[in-house]
């Protein structure tokens, strides 16, 4: 079962989906994790290549990086 099917099986429709996704992404009860303020460190210390992209639907990353003192363009 792929990603995209197990989303359309528990969540049917199209505003189901949406409102699930809705959810996750505005959670307000979930931290960076320290793999996220790794992350921030890293990408603070490249001098090249200031791009990163993700597939996950939470601010979580973008959190670590603002709270590290990381610029982020969003």
């Amino acid at each position: 079962l792929s990603f995209p099917e197990a989303i359309k099986n528990r969540f049917p429709t199209r505003s189901e989906r949406n409102q699930e996704f809705w959810r996750l992404s505005t959670r307000s009860d979930v931290r960076p994790s320290t793999g996220h303020y790794d992350l921030a460190r890293i990408q603070n210390s490249l001098k090249t290549h200031k791009l990163i992209l993700t597939t996950n639907f939470d601010h979580l990353l973008e959190d670590a990086l603002i709270r590290s003192n990381v610029p982020v363009n969003i």
